[in-house]
């Protein structure tokens, strides 16, 4: 990897990038969207730069070979659902779902709820929070089957969150990646909205913060201390935790081959988090919901909706995941 390169994918696997107060970085969410999209192999997974960069500049042939952030091709004929996280005015996260079953819908997720000013519980939702080229690029194709001709997605649009989730100022980006795989579990967007609440927002960045944790020991452990990023003091507390070797690096890219290659002598997190992914017990050392954390970003298997019910005292094994 470059040094730019390299750069970007430390700050993805850094612990900081998800303190108790900070925006997620766009690196980031394409990293735990990659985890996902691994995962959950019934959706598409879009990057960030192909609704923020890329569909600017397309034309219809680039549209049509469009592929996912696994660079899986995406099929216009089938009926993947598809998640992206887009930004609004440089400043907040959304996420959108385009469904195409039981209902043709896109699907607006906003961790604010809907804005005061957007009247009604109807489809049509301005091109103020739903970028024009999204639209250009569904209604190109992936033209309406069943409706008037010439009806435009944007007709279809939707709040899916009426009422606000989010009463903070930075968990927007927290906020977009549970609903991310809330809806890469099929949940219908009435199921999330009346489903989710601050609090399962806090949870899931203290499951990411611990994940990363547990992946920035394990990176020590296998190629001992990190190096002080320069400008930093050598007795900074967070010189260590700020910065991942090349080889954790690469976990972004290929996290399933690079950070699991063995969970023979790693600690507890890596055991139990394949305990986790195989349904099995290996003890008491970690929290299910930190096992599960690891083991959906350091691609040990799928999570283990059982797991985060009973971390999260619901009893339910279909308890939405906490990653």
């Amino acid at each position: 990897l470059d040094a730019s390169t390299a750069s970007v994918l430390q700050r993805s696997l850094n612990a900081d990038e998800v303190q108790d107060e900070s925006w997620l970085s766009s690196s980031f969410i394409d990293l735990i969207l990659s985890r996902f999209a691994r995962i959950y192999t019934n959706c598409h997974f879009m990057p960030i730069e192909f609704a923020a960069f890329r569909l600017k500049t397309m034309q219809k042939t680039d549209m049509i070979q469009a592929t996912d952030i696994l660079g899986n091709r995406i099929d216009y004929k089938g009926y993947k659902p598809v998640v992206f996280v887009a930004n609004i005015a440089n400043v907040h996260w959304n996420l959108l779902r385009v469904q195409h079953w039981p209902l043709q819908e896109l699907q607006l997720f906003e961790p604010m709820g809907k804005p005061a000013s957007r009247h009604g519980s109807g489809h049509g939702v301005s091109m103020r929070y739903i970028p024009k080229h999204i639209i250009h690029w569904l209604d190109t194709c992936w033209p309406l089957e069943g409706h008037d001709e010439g009806l435009s997605w944007l007709a279809l649009s939707c709040s899916a969150v009426t009422a606000s989730h989010q009463f903070n100022g930075f968990d927007c980006g927290v906020a977009c990646l549970l609903y991310a795989e809330k809806c890469a579990q099929d949940m219908m967007k009435e199921d999330i909205n009346e489903g989710t609440t601050q609090s399962d927002i806090t949870n899931f960045r203290q499951a990411l913060q611990r994940c990363l944790t547990a992946l920035e020991e394990r990176d020590r452990q296998l190629n001992g201390p990190a190096s002080p990023r320069p400008g930093a003091s050598s007795g900074s507390s967070s010189s260590s935790s700020a910065s991942s070797s090349s080889s954790a690096s690469v976990v972004a890219v290929d996290s399933a081959s690079a950070i699991c290659t063995s969970s023979d002598g790693v600690g507890a997190s890596s055991s139990s988090a394949s305990a986790v992914a195989r349904g099995t017990t290996a003890g008491d050392a970690v929290e299910p919901l930190q096992a599960t954390a690891v083991a959906a970003v350091a691609g040990e298997g799928a999570s283990s909706a059982a797991a985060v019910a009973m971390a999260s005292g619901s009893g339910s094994a279909s308890s939405p995941l906490v990653l």
